[in-house]
This record gives structure tokens, C-alpha cells and sequence, in this order.
């Protein structure tokens, strides 16, 4: 199956997928959304193309599953900055792209891929799981 599609945006809580139960998609799954274009990075010496980074807009779970379709709502990590400032590279901030500084507004058309599911998640409800999200 191909990575599933941003078709609809219903406000700015909920948006639809057109992926669902048929394509394995269950209740909790958690997805990231990313633009439909990538940044390329070039090697400065030989000019080629070494790949696209692609640009993460924001994180969703599923919130209702249909068939074919799936309303997803925003997901908030779990907030843990204890190793924050160990993962500060010391970069000469001329050379930094700021690919990331870009609009990241959810449009039609963005794709999706499954970061978790909620099998993944070792909850022992349905109503335990909803509580976190």
C-alpha cells in the first residue's frame, strides 16, 4: 500500500485520510505528516544529488476508522527535554539550512507514514489510551 493521503480537512482539530480498516489501519495509530516536497541536498563538490530530506509537518493518530477513510486528530509527544541540550550540535550557523523554518501548514495532498500503531502501545484499554491522547 502506498502511503496514505491528507483528502480532506475538516478544521483545524481534524483532517481525513484515505486510508482505513482496509488497509490495516486500527483506532490509535499514529502517523506524521509530511510535505509533498523534500528539500535537496547537493554535494558541494560534485554537484550531485545526494536525496531529499523529507520536511515532518506534525504528528496525528487515528481518531475514527471507516473502511476506506480515516478521521485523524492531532498527537502531542510526551514532553521530555532531559537530553535536549546534549543533542545541540556546535554548527557554524551560516551554513544551517532552516529547511525546517518553513510553512508547515497541512494541505490537501500531504502524505502520511505510520510511526506506531496502538498494538504497539501496551495499554490496557481503549479508555486508558484515549485518556493519554
Amino acid at each position: 500500500m502506498k502511503n496514505p493521503q491528507v483528502v480532506s480537512i475538516i478544521d483545524n482539530k481534524s483532517l481525513v485520510i484515505n486510508a482505513g480498516e482496509n488497509a490495516g489501519i486500527q483506532a490509535g495509530d499514529i502517523f506524521e505528516i509530511y510535505a509533498q516536497t523534500g528539500f535537496e541536498v547537493y554535494d558541494p563538490i560534485t554537484k550531485e544529488c545526494l536525496g531529499i530530506i523529507e520536511i515532518k509537518k506534525e504528528s496525528v493518530y487515528a481518531h475514527e476508522v471507516a473502511p476506506k477513510m480515516t478521521i485523524c486528530k492531532k498527537y502531542q509527544e510526551p514532553y521530555d527535554n532531559s537530553n535536549y541540550f546534549k543533542s545541540i550540535l556546535n554548527v557554524n550557523e551560516d551554513d544551517v539550512l532552516n529547511i525546517y523554518a518553513e510553512d508547515k501548514q497541512i494541505e490537501i495532498g500531504d502524505s502520511l507514514k505510520r510511526k506506531s500503531t496502538k498494538s504497539m502501545i501496551n495499554k490496557v484499554s481503549d479508555n486508558e489510551f484515549e485518556e493519554i491522547l
